[in-house]
């Protein structure tokens, strides 16, 4: 049985080139056994250099990061011991509240209500809330008065995720 494996494909050409044939360069390739089980979860350069960053789970369940770097055209990826400084320079600038071009502060609020389904005495209200799982929670990021980002739900967004 064939391991299953993920190419990461480069699109390179001139705009005359590009809206009549687009020319495609094979630039990582990396197997099943590369990835654990896990996933390709960010794709980031370090000068010329294309790195990957993997996730997959530990043997305690915690999700682990793994990096690789792009050894040649059409060749596997190799494993690299840590992130390269380059991408941990990115990541701390890109999950930064703070903007690096001055634009201002990325903001966050969470706000929780109960559902209403009707007319009724606070008692029924309540009980209905309960039923239905309880409040409506909502999460907001914000750069001044711009909302970049609402979610619904439990999980709020982590720095990073939702801006760069």
């Amino acid at each position: 049985m064939r391991s299953p494996s993920l190419a990461i494909l480069l699109l390179l050409g001139s705009s005359a080139a590009f809206a009549q044939n687009n020319d495609r360069e094979l630039v990582a390739v990396i197997g099943g056994p590369a990835l654990k089980g896990g996933i390709v979860s960010a794709l980031s350069w370090d000068g010329g250099t294309l790195i990957i960053q993997t996730a997959a789970m530990d043997a305690t369940g915690a999700l682990k990061a793994g990096y690789f770097q792009s050894a040649g055209r059409g060749m596997e990826v190799v494993p690299l011991a840590s992130a390269p400084a380059a991408v941990d320079r990115y990541w701390k600038m890109k999950s930064s509240r703070t903007s690096p071009t001055g634009l201002g502060q990325i903001t966050s609020k969470k706000d929780a209500k109960m559902p209403v389904y009707g007319v009724g005495s606070l008692e029924r209200r309540v009980r209905e809330a309960a039923e239905t799982g309880g409040t409506d929670q909502t999460s907001e990021l914000r750069l001044r008065s711009l909302v970049i980002h609402t979610r619904g739900g439990d999980v709020d967004p982590y720095d990073g995720e939702v801006w760069s």
